[in-house]
């Protein structure tokens, strides 16, 4: 089975991870993780831009990254991270099809709703 486990770094998408560990995934399985870095909304001159977008590819993605990477780890299955630039809902469904993704597992944002 293909997974895909897209993340902002939120206690939501931390949830979605250890709800994953609970699976009987094998080494066979295959999860990717997706940090979309997302380019709106930026309401500052252009190069404030750039230096914010800078900034989260070096220093926060990965820390968001490597935090999924740390919960999934008692997992058998073969973990890959991904990181990429645009609109998340976008990106999500493209590395969906392009992985050939079976399921997509998210968090939903609004516990007791």
């Amino acid at each position: 089975m293909r997974l895909l486990l897209p993340t902002d770094g939120s206690d939501y998408s931390e949830g979605a991870a250890r709800f994953l560990t609970q699976l009987a995934l094998t080494p066979d399985d295959r999860v990717t993780v997706l940090h979309v870095i997302s380019w709106e909304p930026f309401a500052a001159d252009e190069e404030s831009h750039y230096a914010g977008l800078k900034h989260i590819k070096q220093d926060i993605a990965p820390k968001i990254l490597d935090s999924m990477a740390n919960i999934l780890k008692p997992m058998s299955a073969k973990v890959s991270m991904q990181s990429m630039e645009g609109h998340p809902d976008k990106s999500i469904i493209e590395v969906a099809e392009t992985s050939g993704a079976d399921l997509i597992v998210m968090e939903h944002g609004n516990k007791g709703n």
